[in-house]
């Protein structure tokens, strides 16, 4: 069950705008989601991915679930989600603007949000399609981003991970281990997280428990990414309205004021956040020594499970 929206938008103090609760979930057939791709270039509707070509034995889900619907979409409404409701008391999410930088740091464990129970139990429905063995683990998360990103005239691939959430945990590209669209495939808890290989609990879109009205995150080469609903208008943003690298420019709160800018934009649609880098990323990776250790391009490929 999604959460409901917040009515109002606030940050740093500041109310930007009232937004309808109406507006919530209105443009999208959720029961036919189109299942994602990735490019070799920036593209409307894909992502560029760094890493070209991907194992056929990679981990994830080793089995469709009945929320594939066998025509190259997915029933967001049918897919079951980890069992479990883990809160994370030691979660700690720093963030600050010094000087031409923003400093990001925490533990990448969730502040508000709750998880699902990992490894995912053999009693779980979830075991049936995707049986994750991984245990979240607190990571260091260490992060200069410029504070004044400039877009440049051609955008850049995107690797393993694209950015941080607000709420802690990385924020990974749209695929999985083997290259396929992780939101479709694979199985994630009720705020649609789950950790890989090295206990990195992280996100592949838009999480389920955060604000859709609000700000959901910073990609690595310094962006906001937004939530669905535009702070301008109540609409909620799709695919349409964004550009080949998932984002637009508009009047957004930042730092306490309203400005008009470029960001990613995270809704229910491929590639979900981040489909090519606009900018410059100032990391490879959001987790120190976690999925750093990739090599393809700003953020390399993803990591593995």
């Amino acid at each position: 069950m999604r959460r409901s929206l917040a009515l109002s938008l606030t940050i740093g103090g500041l109310v930007a705008i009232a937004v309808p609760a109406a507006f919530a979930r209105a443009t999208l057939d959720r029961t036919h989601l189109p299942v994602g791709k990735t490019s070799t270039s920036s593209q409307k509707n894909r992502l560029w991915a760094c890493q070209t070509s991907f194992a056929a034995n990679a981990p994830g889900a080793f089995k469709d679930g009945p929320w594939m619907n066998g025509d190259g979409t997915w029933d967001m409404t049918k897919k079951v989600h980890v069992a479990g409701s883990t809160t994370w008391p030691n979660a700690n999410l720093t963030i600050r603007v010094s000087g031409t930088e923003r400093v990001i740091t925490g533990n990448a464990l969730p502040t508000k949000a709750t998880t699902g129970t990992y490894p995912v139990a053999s009693t779980d429905p979830a075991y049936n399609y995707d049986r994750n063995p991984n245990t979240i683990r607190a990571q260091t998360v260490s992060l200069k981003l410029t504070a004044s990103p400039k877009a440049n005239a051609s955008p850049q691939c995107a690797g393993g991970e694209v950015g941080i959430s607000l709420e802690g945990p990385p924020v990974f590209t749209s695929i999985d281990a083997g290259g396929r669209d992780a939101q479709a495939y694979e199985v994630q808890d009720s705020c649609d997280g789950h950790p890989q290989v090295s206990g990195v609990y992280h996100y592949h879109g838009l999480s389920a428990c955060s604000d859709r009205t609000k700000q959901f995150g910073w990609a690595l080469d310094g962006f906001p990414i937004w939530g669905p609903i535009d702070p301008a208008t109540g609409r909620e943003l799709t695919n349409d309205d964004l550009d080949e690298c998932h984002g637009t420019t508009s009047a957004i709160p930042i730092d306490a004021k309203t400005v008009t800018m470029y960001h990613y934009v995270a809704n229910d649609q491929y590639p979900y956040t981040v489909g090519c880098f606009r900018g410059t990323p100032s990391a490879r990776s959001a987790v120190s020594g976690g999925s750093a250790s990739v090599k393809n391009g700003p953020g390399g490929p993803p990591p593995k499970r």
